[in-house]
């Protein structure tokens, strides 16, 4: 074990020195895109759904992968030229994930992964971080769709989620549930007979985030409001008591004595709960739910640009490097979809806020990663995501009108009904002084009942006041 660690450690220090500097003339282009297409194309399992390693049978979801089909199908559907090559890779993959293996019928929720091809022998760990990734990932597919069997996925998956791994008290959610095999390979009438396999309650911050945008998600697709506030009710728990003053993120919250003191022993501040976190507070702002997750946002995102930016290569550290650490931890990693979901969200900020300093970093993000591009594999799937983020027009909707009132809200519902990748809702209170200011540099009229304007590539729509009007358009708006 010893020597393993040594090499690791080696190797991740030969990486590091031998990382070429960053080049800021790389230029971000549909390229990216393009490569990430043709390797979903090549991977595809045309006889069982889902994407083939090149010797490994196991079988993971990639929700990446599909999510980068559902965007650019949808593309394809509002130029008018559906492309029944990514309609066949989004149906058979989402319906050999459902109706395999790696979904329990029985007591809902997906597994880990199958160890063949065919999706018939899982892995029987229940991740919370995959079962919310994969709720959110049929929500959106059904909200692209309108395909109601994506609409059922979504909603008995959420439904293992809130009722196995949810804590009422403090509307979180634990962990994982325990991979008892022999339990899960009794019929449904002899399950009952059997204690369910156990639950680890640990508050995790990044996965916590991810069940959070998974609600949201559903929120988005359906209109369900208790969805929402569950959603809040988490991401607010996560937020009171595992972020510190300065921004950086705890790994996790628990009761349990040992776990406690084991906490000392994994840095604050990861990258991937920090990404996470932004992301799902940046959901809740632009679902109305307040502009303190916009604020909260930032301050991660401030800890994060401040101490996990790989200054001379471009992109993030999985962790702060710390010379006096154990093992890998001395030298750190760049993980890719920790830090392509970083530069995704990045941009989502920039939109929000007109801060330069957020799309300047998302493209060092891009550029540090770009030599590699031909060897990314599954992973090209989140940079391809972030690049359309980055050189495709957004669709930004902007909702005038007070929170609290009804016809505001329903606007705001409206703007998230439809599938847009590249949208971003910022509800705009004009009781609030910054909104206000915000309103008036925008160049909109105070208005007198709550508005919409849509506004692709400098060009804003006439005001909208009807939320069905404004659903349609956010969904055809070229």
């Amino acid at each position: 074990l010893a020597q393993m660690v040594g090499t690791q450690r080696e190797q991740l220090k030969q990486q590091r020195d031998a990382a070429p500097a960053l080049d800021p003339n790389l230029p971000i282009s549909p390229d990216i895109i393009r490569v990430a297409l043709q390797n979903i194309l090549f991977m595809f399992d045309f006889a069982h759904g889902g994407y083939r390693g090149d010797q490994n049978p196991a079988k993971f979801p990639h929700v990446d992968m599909t999510e980068l089909v559902i965007e650019q199908y949808t593309r394809t559907v509002r130029y008018g030229e559906p492309s029944p090559d990514l309609q066949l890779v989004l149906d058979r993959t989402l319906t050999a994930m459902s109706e395999g293996g790696l979904h329990d019928e029985v007591d809902g929720g997906f597994f880990r992964y199958t160890q063949t091809p065919d999706w018939r022998e899982p892995h029987h760990e229940k991740i919370l971080e995959d079962n919310a990734a994969i709720a959110r990932l049929y929500a959106r597919a059904y909200q692209a769709t309108g395909n109601d069997e994506y609409k059922t996925v979504a909603e008995s998956t959420l439904r293992y989620v809130d009722t196995v791994l949810y804590d009422a008290e403090t509307g979180t959610w634990g962990g994982s549930q325990a991979a008892d095999s022999e339990y899960y390979s009794q019929a449904e009438e002899e399950r009952k007979e059997w204690n369910p396999p156990s639950v680890d309650p640990t508050v995790l911050a990044g996965a916590n985030a991810q069940a959070v945008r998974a609600h949201v998600a559903y929120w988005q697709a359906t209109g369900d409001a208790a969805s929402l506030g569950m959603a809040k009710k988490g991401l607010d728990f996560v937020v009171a008591n595992l972020l510190k003053e300065e921004g950086a993120l705890d790994h996790y919250y628990s009761t349990d004595t040992d776990a406690v003191e084991m906490s000392g022993r994994i840095p604050s501040g990861l990258l991937s709960d920090s990404a996470r976190t932004v992301a799902a507070c940046l959901d809740l702002y632009e679902a109305s739910q307040g502009v303190e997750y916009l604020e909260t946002a930032e301050a991660i995102v401030g800890w994060v640009a401040g101490h996990l930016e790989d200054k001379k290569s471009g992109g993030f550290y999985d962790s702060v490097t710390r010379p006096d650490a154990v093992g890998t931890l001395k030298y750190g990693s760049k993980d890719l979809n920790d830090n392509m979901l970083m530069a995704d969200t990045l941009l989502r900020l920039f939109l929000a806020t007109g801060e330069d300093e957020h799309a300047k970093l998302s493209q060092r993000v891009l550029q540090g990663f770009l030599p590699a591009l031909g060897n990314l594999g599954y992973h090209a799937a989140g940079f391809a995501l972030a690049t359309e983020r980055a050189i495709l027009p957004p669709v930004l909707v902007h909702v005038l009108g007070a929170t609290t009132d009804p016809a505001t809200q329903a606007l705001v519902s409206a703007a998230h009904q439809s599938y847009r990748y590249e949208r971003l809702v910022q509800p705009l209170d004009p009781s609030n002084e910054e909104d206000a200011e915000h309103i008036e540099n925008l160049g909109y009229a105070k208005p007198t009942v709550p508005v919409a304007y849509i506004c692709i590539a400098n060009k804003c729509l006439d005001p909208i006041s009807d939320p069905k009007e404004l659903a349609e358009l956010v969904s055809s708006a070229t």
